[in-house]
């Protein structure tokens, strides 16, 4: 029977440091490790000796992120739309010519130091789940752009977290006006023009039906 080796908590392989032993699977050994990135992982002890996974996979994008990028600016091809919201962040936190700027920069809201460098900014981007179409949103719309504070979410949801966004309480319920067109299965625009155009109350807007709404314009209109 060959000799049980002694891996101890705090053994390195590659990138990886093994935190501990967890229950085998189809025989073979298998421990919980913690990568340099800060990923913990499961992986078994054979890739670990044979040097097969050296990472939690953030060497691999690494690698990859490398191999498609052009001295850490645009990559080579078609346009990099990670390297546009880079640039689009920048300008709001720190161009005063920049339309959006009094809502980011001049509110003293400020970009992490390594972010400053595309290169570093992607590599956390693709290892926190951006991928095309997504759009990057602070968790505390007071905060700076940071690792703590940002993740990925569809652009047709980031407008309903931003300061300028204006919520409607009904019901002991606040949300957007977006979101009650939702809720209420009612057309958004009809529902701004009751708010805005016609400056009918919540309660009003959000409860009279359609039908009684136009028979009061025919009655206006003298029809």
């Amino acid at each position: 029977m060959a000799k049980r080796l002694n891996i101890k908590n705090g053994d390195k392989f590659g990138r990886l440091t093994i935190v501990c032993e967890v229950d085998r699977r189809k025989k073979q050994r298998r421990f919980m490790c913690i990568c340099d990135c800060g990923v913990k992982k499961e992986i078994s002890l054979v890739l670990l000796r044979n040097g097969q996974t050296k990472s939690c996979g953030c060497f691999k994008r690494e690698h990859l992120i490398k191999t498609n990028t052009r001295h850490g600016k645009s990559p080579r091809g078609k346009k990099n739309k990670l390297y546009a919201i880079w640039v689009s962040m920048k300008q709001r936190c720190f161009n005063p010519k920049c339309s959006a700027y009094k809502f980011y920069g001049n509110r003293g809201i400020k970009i992490n130091p390594s972010w400053l460098d595309f290169e570093k900014f992607e590599l956390w981007a693709v290892t926190n789940g951006y991928k095309e179409g997504l759009s990057i949103e602070r968790s505390n719309v007071n905060g700076n752009y940071e690792p703590i504070n940002c993740t990925w979410i569809p652009r047709s949801d980031q407008s309903n977290n931003t300061r300028r966004s204006t919520f409607y309480e009904f019901n002991g319920k606040k949300q957007t006006l977006k979101d009650w067109s939702t809720e209420l299965e009612m057309n958004y625009m009809t529902l701004w023009g009751r708010v805005h155009k016609k400056d009918w109350t919540v309660k009003r807007a959000f409860t009279e039906p359609i039908h009684e709404e136009r028979s009061n314009m025919v009655k206006s209109n003298g029809i």
